[in-house]
């Protein structure tokens, strides 16, 4: 009876070592592991929120590389037709300026232009069907209306200076495309019409940085 009593005695203290034991073991785990994985915080407006904004959303004072030049946007154009956006920027280099058009077709993603305003050609009524500049002949493709937002320094839009006063402005506008690479824009603002002309460019042949 004794001998019985000692050998219980001893497998009570053997399953309580065993269980302190466990124990122990699974809080040194749980320290070894920490407190888990920190809460993800809200963009803040930093440099790498900065990063993520692209070429559909081109700000006053971004920067845009383009044939070896960084190009500063001093001014840029918003337009909304119907729920349809797309975005000019006039983009400056010393006394080199352009303008680059984002999003202008409705076929899927960003396309861009860059774009030159030209005087060879001259509108004194509605814009016909095809206008020839030198030898290139551009065929009218689409016309539409938009409502339109100025941002910084856009200068001056056919004959008017529409400054970036937050008013919203109308603009009628005619597309025309070449055989080639070119295209051909003519937009109204006003009683006043401006022709710009230049050719698509490539995601690989154009960057842009955010600015502060």
């Amino acid at each position: 009876m004794f001998t019985a009593l000692i050998i219980a005695a001893l497998i009570l203290a053997g399953a309580a070592t065993a269980v302190g034991g466990g124990l122990v073991i699974a809080a040194r785990k749980r320290n070894s592991l920490g407190s888990g994985p920190e809460p993800k915080l809200l963009g803040t407006g930093s440099a790498t929120d900065l990063l993520e904004r692209g070429f559909g959303d081109l700000r006053v004072g971004d920067v845009v590389m383009h044939d070896g030049i960084d190009f500063i946007v001093e001014g840029v154009i918003r337009y909304d037709e119907a729920g349809h956006h797309w975005s000019m920027a006039r983009i400056v280099d010393g006394a080199k300026w352009k303008w680059l058009l984002v999003g202008l077709e409705r076929s899927g993603g960003a396309s861009k232009r860059i774009l030159v305003p030209t005087e060879e050609v001259e509108l004194a009524g509605y814009p016909p069907e095809m206008i020839m500049l030198g030898e290139e002949r551009f065929n009218f493709d689409k016309r539409g209306t938009a409502t339109t937002a100025l941002e910084g320094d856009t200068g001056t839009l056919g004959g008017t200076s529409l400054q970036g006063s937050g008013a919203a402005h109308r603009c009628r506008w005619w597309n025309y495309s070449a055989a080639g690479p070119n295209a051909l824009l003519v937009e109204q603002w006003g009683d006043d019409y401006r022709v710009l002309v230049g050719a698509k460019v490539s995601d690989s042949d154009i960057e842009m940085m955010p600015g502060s």
